[in-house]
């Protein structure tokens, strides 16, 4: 089976408009070598992310993800701030079975970007 994926519809971003993690679903065979590369584009934001053997779930189930919160430090990097609104996921991906035989694919697709609530402290009922 040819390796391959998408991004979730929305993405977080939090208040100073840092992308949290590109995810989203992925169909590759669970003995797969798998190295995926990611970029997240908008007008005034890019941000780059690379997940070699980490950050993938479930690999060969229908419900496997792939999700940068995994990525080695120095493998993420973003320039400029992201704001609510749209932006475009791009995406390859390097499988290689256990035969050695490997395939690339590549998605592009447009998502949503989203502020992250930000958590409120919780009272202390308790607290005199």
């Amino acid at each position: 089976m040819v390796a391959g994926g998408n991004f979730a519809d929305t993405l977080s971003i939090d208040a100073a408009g840092k992308l949290i993690a590109a995810t989203g679903p992925l169909t590759a065979d669970s003995g797969d070598d798998l190295e995926l590369y990611i970029w997240v584009v908008t007008k005034d934001a890019v941000y780059k992310s690379e997940l070699k053997g980490k950050g993938f779930e479930n690999v060969g189930e229908p419900n496997a993800r792939w999700n940068t919160a995994a990525a080695e430090a120095g493998k993420t990097e973003q320039t400029g701030t992201f704001h609510a609104g749209a932006g475009t996921g791009i995406a390859a991906v390097i499988a290689t079975a256990n035969d050695g035989q490997v395939t690339v694919s590549w998605w592009a697709t447009s998502l949503a970007l989203a502020t992250k609530p930000q958590e409120q402290p919780q009272d202390d009922a308790a607290a005199p």
